[in-house]
């Protein structure tokens, strides 16, 4: 199956969990993420100061709420402390650039439970995270959130629950959205159907874009590798293609870090001629088995659990999700 993934999303979702986890439950988080809460937030925060920064050209007439000025942020240098309306609230920007990511986050807490002004401001300080307790018996609470994950995602991801159970605590909710135009683009009129081989040996014809472009290009043993620029190059698809005689599972087995941080070092520019699918995967994952697979159990836990910066009534992560969506086309 195709999964697109972002790690790094789903740590901006424990960092923003950590802010309001304690006891062995914090600590279970802070060994997930290599740090604790106040220096995550610190990492987190500047990344989003360096996602609003990314390329100022204009390419699009969509209209999202963005994150919001950070500017006036505690965690930023020259700052004060200011108070920040949700990203509900905030004013929609015309998004005017050549690549842009769009990382939300939403926590809903059932209104059963009293949810802690002081932590709903800090993580929307900081991360532009939406909090609210929100009641859970409602229909009305499911389209409410599925419209925040629609204007979020600029309508590509126009829903992220099913449905809601009066009795669970507390939803975690990602989602990650980006927009980008090739630096180089392909032309609409050399997409031509051709056969593409998949994992299993078999081949399917389906829409191959077709172009000859000067990338960043290395080739390994086990590898070929090709990095294609969107916008002015601060983003870019890093594209893996196994050798004859290997396939995606026998390169997720050899890689790792080093290896990793050593092809991207002998990429060197070459003229390349590139022919790769035009698609669009679409990835609901529900996080609670994946983590717990990493160490944190207690979160999940209905006795176990500690999220007393949250609320002072027990909670426990009842539902985790992360949603992605990737298009790939001409463009």
């Amino acid at each position: 199956a195709n999964i697109v993934v972002s790690p790094l999303s789903a740590a901006f979702t424990l960092g923003i969990l950590n802010d309001g986890a304690d006891g062995n439950t914090k600590a279970e988080i802070d060994s997930v993420l290599g740090c604790d809460n106040a220096c995550f937030d610190s990492l987190a925060y500047n990344m989003l100061i360096d996602f609003k920064k990314k390329d100022t050209l204009k390419y699009s007439g969509h209209t999202a709420n963005l994150l919001p000025e950070l500017e006036n942020n505690p965690f930023h240098p020259s700052a004060e402390r200011s108070t920040h309306k949700n990203s509900l609230s905030q004013s929609s920007e015309r998004i005017e650039t050549l690549a842009q990511v769009l990382m939300s986050n939403c926590i809903i807490v059932n209104n059963k439970y009293r949810l802690k002004k002081d932590y709903q401001d800090k993580v929307n300080s900081i991360y532009s995270a939406f909090v609210q307790d929100m009641d859970f018996s409602s229909p009305q609470t499911k389209d409410f959130i599925n419209n925040w994950c629609s204007k979020r995602t600029c309508g590509m991801i126009p829903e992220i629950i099913d449905e809601l159970h009066p009795d669970d605590h507390m939803y975690a909710l990602n989602t990650l959205y980006f927009q980008g135009k090739w630096a180089d683009e392909f032309k609409e009129e050399d997409t031509k159907y051709d056969s593409f081989k998949k994992g299993n040996h078999h081949s399917e014809k389906i829409m191959m874009m077709n172009k000859k472009a000067y990338c960043l290009y290395h080739e390994n043993q086990l590898y070929t590798s090709l990095n294609m620029k969107y916008g002015s190059g601060k983003y870019s698809m890093i594209i893996l293609l196994p050798n004859k005689g290997n396939n995606t599972n026998d390169l997720l087995k050899r890689m790792n870090d080093n290896t990793w941080q050593e092809n991207l070092k002998e990429m060197k520019p070459e003229a390349v001629k590139i022919k790769i699918p035009k698609f669009t995967i679409k990835t609901s994952l529900n996080l609670i088995k994946p983590l717990k697979g990493m160490g944190i159990i207690s979160a999940f836990d209905d006795h176990k659990a500690s999220f007393n910066h949250i609320s002072n009534d027990f909670l426990s992560i009842s539902l985790m999700i992360q949603k992605v969506r990737i298009d790939v086309n001409e463009k």
